[in-house]
């Protein structure tokens, strides 16, 4: 079964996609790069070294994205557990790393719930870093018209995410759920 971003174990199944994909990038340009060394009888001033060196572009761009990937550590198994124990079939959304030109924070779970989500840290984190994010994931849920009922509760607020789940587990059939799924969409977008 695929891992898709926002399951469990994404960050875990990233890591040795990315490493697999960046090997495979670098390892086209090296062997034109080797033919032509061998093809022009050790000369290495040939259009093959060339067209290596901008093959190794993809290859450069890939490393970047699998070193964010690899400065991830992952939700612990632990807490999905706890998670998934009193989770029910709520929408969620596990191990989303999110960026802004300010900050970034690794979001272990989202709940969506209606038209509210809410995302919870299991770490301390700066309150102008939980600003800056919530401010990002507004903007982005305004610009796709849905409301922007959103908030990030780090470890410190571990008991009220806890009982965010439970309450919205007893809603669950009353509500409406077309929007869960949109949200879920754009925030994903949002994440590595």
């Amino acid at each position: 079964m695929k891992i898709k971003k926002g399951d469990y174990g994404y960050i875990k199944s990233e890591k040795k996609k990315r490493l697999l994909r960046t090997v495979g990038y670098f390892i086209i340009p090296v062997g034109i790069f080797f033919l032509g060394y061998f093809l022009n009888k050790g000369d290495r001033m040939n259009i093959y070294s060339i067209i290596a060196a901008v093959g190794c572009i993809p290859g450069c761009i890939s490393a970047v994205t699998m070193i964010a990937m690899w400065a991830r550590k992952p939700m612990s198994e632990e807490l999905y557990k706890e998670i998934d124990a009193i989770n029910g079939i709520q929408t969620m959304a596990y191990e989303l790393y999110i960026t802004t030109q300010e900050c970034s924070l690794f979001l272990d779970a989202v709940l969506f719930s209606g038209n509210a989500v809410t995302a919870y840290c299991d770490r301390e984190v700066k309150k102008q870093d939980i600003n800056a994010i919530q401010l990002h994931v507004k903007k982005a849920l305004r610009l796709e018209k849905l409301e922007d009922n959103f908030r990030i509760l780090d470890i410190s607020n571990k008991k009220q995410f806890m009982d965010r789940i439970k309450s919205g587990r007893g809603s669950y059939k009353m509500r409406d759920h077309s929007n869960e799924e949109k949200m879920k969409e754009i925030i994903l977008l949002l994440a590595l």
